[in-house]
């Protein structure tokens, strides 16, 4: 009995030696692919560092190209520098400690309420969101000239004149039908009685005060009436040209259908 105890003894201690040999083997390979990745992120940061130079080398060139410049023998077509916006990017891609990508840490003095784009409520959440979105144009931090950033340029078509006289016969036309049915304007009446009522007694009907709160609720409504008729003609038309190559950070290409979704959102 002794003889087998013992032997099963040996047995075990065996697997466990193979076990034990087993797990330093893995954790060396362990080691050397995690060194092995280590050089791949690498190369990975410096082809990426240099696609973007490339990108914006390329960028480069087409804007030259759609100024009219031509690319041929004899001297160089003199092309009057258009605006740009990336110019202090272009001149930090040139320095030899430049990197592309890393980390930016900030304190702030509060606790930010929202950093959700777009809906931030702050001074922070707002400084949050210009690092990690940009938007179609942009102002020159010395001459505070509007500059095409996303957008490669635009035009604006001016429709005063038409905007204009709409909004004086569609007035009339809404004044008119609230003089003729005030329970049009009852509920924006309604409501400033009672934020009157908080401090004073209601006023009577017929009584100057009363007067004075119901014109004011029925040019509340006319102004209401006004501002979301969908027959009201655009003032101002700006067409955009949105730049090639723009993605966002997951390589999709941004097209005009996320920059409605973008408008859109912050009228809502």
């Amino acid at each position: 009995m002794e003889n087998r105890l013992a032997f099963k003894d040996l047995v075990l201690f065996l697997l466990l030696a193979v076990l034990i040999v087993i797990v330093l083997l893995a954790m060396k390979q362990y080691d050397r692919q995690w060194q092995d990745i280590q050089i791949v992120k690498e190369d990975l940061r410096q082809l990426t560092s240099e696609q973007a130079q490339t990108r914006n080398q390329v960028h480069a060139l087409e804007a030259l190209i759609e100024q009219g410049a031509t690319v041929g023998k004899g001297p160089a077509a003199q092309i009057p520098a258009a605006p740009d916006s990336f110019q202090r990017l272009r001149e930090a891609q040139t320095r030899e400690d430049w990197a592309q990508g890393d980390w930016l840490i900030d304190a702030f003095g509060v606790k930010v309420a929202i950093i959700t784009a777009l809906v931030q409520k702050d001074a922070y959440g707002a400084n949050i969101q210009n690092y990690v979105l940009e938007s179609l144009v942009t102002r020159d931090p010395d001459t505070l000239e509007w500059l095409p950033h996303i957008a490669s340029g635009w035009e604006i078509e001016d429709h005063s004149d038409n905007w204009l006289a709409y909004v004086e016969a569609a007035t009339a036309r809404f004044t008119t039908q609230a003089n003729s049915d005030p329970s049009v304007y009852a509920n924006q009446l309604l409501k400033r009685l009672d934020d009157a009522a908080i401090d004073d007694p209601v006023p009577a009907p017929g009584s100057e005060a009363y007067e004075a709160i119901e014109t004011a609720a029925r040019e509340a409504w006319v102004k209401t009436t006004l501002a979301t008729d969908p027959e009201q003609p655009p003032a101002m038309i700006i067409t955009f040209h949105l730049r090639k190559g723009v993605v966002f950070s997951d390589g999709e290409p941004l097209t005009a259908h996320d920059v409605v979704f973008t408008w859109e959102l912050l009228n809502n």
